[in-house]
């Protein structure tokens, strides 16, 4: 199969686990980590000779967090990468990593990789905040992590930012975002906090532990986020993310514009855009995960109906700010978009939630505050 790919690989592995976090991530063993990244490398063999003649446009090594493994392994997982694929040259290479793991000999081992974009999980500048939600590293470990990398030559970084946070106030954000802008960064990812079930923030909540800000507090904090990024050069591109020009996370726009990916690891998911589209999935669990492997070949497999695809277009598309394009919607789908939802269309129009320019839809600025609202009238 030819065609561009973008390709993410997980990382389950953690030095303590968040209070909020509900992903596929726990503290593990030196044996563990060996173990698991000899099946990683088996998969990513198997992915390769699915796709022989692909190119990797972008790649994404997340988690958990990739920077408690030892480099070592990470060097094992990009020689296999190398090995295998073919790398475009301008190819997008992320790593998410955490401050206190963000070592010097680890920097230097992406560095040598061929890494060319860090996306730091600070989500707080606030010591007493990062404390209630159970991160591992404080405000000025994270500062002198940044530097660091910055010091190393690593100009293309990410801090992933939360507002909504327990204890956390307007000012705190304001303070966190400053410190942010201080650092010259030129990607910011802005996420309002989602309380989920089986964590330890739930469960903190539950028994009146902690309180968080109220919805139109964390309304405030979004709408003052977006006009300080603005003011300083940021332009908000999706939802929850904001770049300087140029730096936008092409991973991410991978996803947000259904295009294919190889999902790599315990409890990742790919897509395969095809004549038949479909995704896939790997388990949660580790044994489950290994069972999967040695089947090689797409574990979990579902092929996508065409109402299903167009819906996702849909909500997808309508994360990104520009929107998505009427012209490729009709050429995927052979629909007139507006025709089909004609309804639905005049609605949230007439509710000022979203807008058709230019031969393009894409939600107002009431409308990026009530997605969940705008995408129900897209499921009647």
């Amino acid at each position: 199969m030819k065609q561009d790919l973008s390709l993410y690989i997980h990382i389950p592995f953690c030095k303590k686990k968040c209070f909020y976090c509900d992903f596929c991530s726990a503290v593990s063993t030196s044996d563990r980590k060996e173990q698991y990244i000899q099946l990683l490398l088996s998969e990513l063999e198997t992915y390769a000779k699915l796709h022989t003649q692909s190119t990797i446009k972008t790649i994404f090594i997340g988690g958990g967090t990739p920077s408690t493994l030892p480099p070592h392994l990470f060097n094992k997982v990009f020689s296999k990468i190398h090995q295998h694929f073919t790398i475009a040259a301008n190819a997008e290479i992320s790593v998410e990593v955490n401050p206190e793991s963000a070592t010097i000999d680890f920097l230097h081992t992406l560095k040598q990789n061929g890494v060319n974009r860090l996306s730091f999980g600070v989500q707080s500048f606030n010591d007493e905040i990062l404390k209630k939600i159970g991160r591992a590293h404080n405000s000025k470990t994270a500062v002198q992590a940044i530097k660091n990398a910055q010091n190393m030559g690593f100009n293309n970084i990410n801090l992933d930012l939360m507002y909504g946070l327990p204890g956390q106030t307007l000012e705190h954000y304001q303070h966190s975002l400053q410190i942010a802008l201080s650092l010259n960064i030129l990607h910011i990812s802005a996420y309002n906090l989602i309380v989920e079930e089986d964590t330890v923030l739930k469960k903190q909540l539950q028994n009146n532990l902690i309180t968080i800000p109220t919805e139109d507090l964390q309304i405030q904090m979004y709408e003052l986020g977006k006009e300080i990024l603005a003011q300083n050069g940021f332009h908000q591109y999706e939802i929850s993310n904001f770049a300087k020009e140029g730096y936008e996370c092409k991973h991410n726009l991978c996803y947000w514009q259904r295009g294919s990916y190889l999902g790599v690891g315990q409890s990742a998911h790919g897509f395969i855009k095809d004549n038949l589209p479909f995704r896939y999935y790997h388990s949660h669990r580790f044994v489950e995960y290994q069972a999967e492997i040695e089947k090689e070949s797409y574990p979990n497999k579902q092929y996508i109906s065409k109402e299903d695809a167009m819906f996702e277009t849909i909500m997808l598309g309508l994360r990104l700010v520009k929107g998505f394009d009427l012209n490729i919607f009709k050429e995927e789908f052979q629909i007139d978009f507006c025709e089909y939802y004609k309804l639905a269309l005049q609605k949230l129009q007439e509710q000022n939630l979203l807008n058709i320019q230019n031969n393009r839809v894409f939600l107002s600025d009431k409308g990026l505050k009530l997605q969940n609202q705008v995408l129900l009238e897209f499921m009647q």
